[in-house]
């Protein structure tokens, strides 16, 4: 399964692509693509398309990589994203796109799941326009929550 992390903070969407490992759960690498919340929103569906498309099957890596991570994502800490944005992750199978909200529990326990604000799409009939407008209205919508 392919997937990606958005994240929408007051200037910027940063999207990170996750990697899928043997232990069943996802890691989060390069690319990274951070635009501007004022470019248009085929851009954004253009980026999270190429997120997408870099996702595959890695073995775990030994090194920690949440270094490097919040460096090309110019954070200083996941706390700091994370109680400053809003965010959704994007699983991809074969042509069906899950996108899931998260919601910041706290800044020491992490980000969880909203499943029920999770929405579906057709991957293969969605053009970069409506994917970049479908990801907009989710972590959108997760402000209002």
């Amino acid at each position: 399964m392919k997937a990606c992390k958005t994240f929408k903070t007051t200037k910027n969407y940063k999207i990170v692509t996750m990697y899928s490992t043997a232990t069943g759960t996802y890691i989060s690498d390069t690319p990274i693509f951070i635009i501007s919340i004022s470019d248009d929103k085929e851009e954004l569906g253009k980026r999270v398309a190429e997120s997408l498309a870099a996702s595959k099957f890695i073995r775990y890596p030994k090194e920690n990589i949440s270094k490097r991570v919040l460096k090309e994502m110019k954070e200083s800490s996941f706390k700091n994203l994370y109680s400053n944005s809003t965010s959704c992750a994007l699983f991809l199978d074969k042509e069906k796109l899950e996108a899931i909200p998260y919601k910041c529990i706290d800044t020491k326990e992490g980000l969880d799941e909203d499943y029920e604000k999770t929405e579906y799409f057709d991957y293969g009939k969605i053009s970069e326009t409506k994917l970049g407008e479908t990801i907009s209205k989710v972590l959108n919508e997760s402000i209002l929550s």
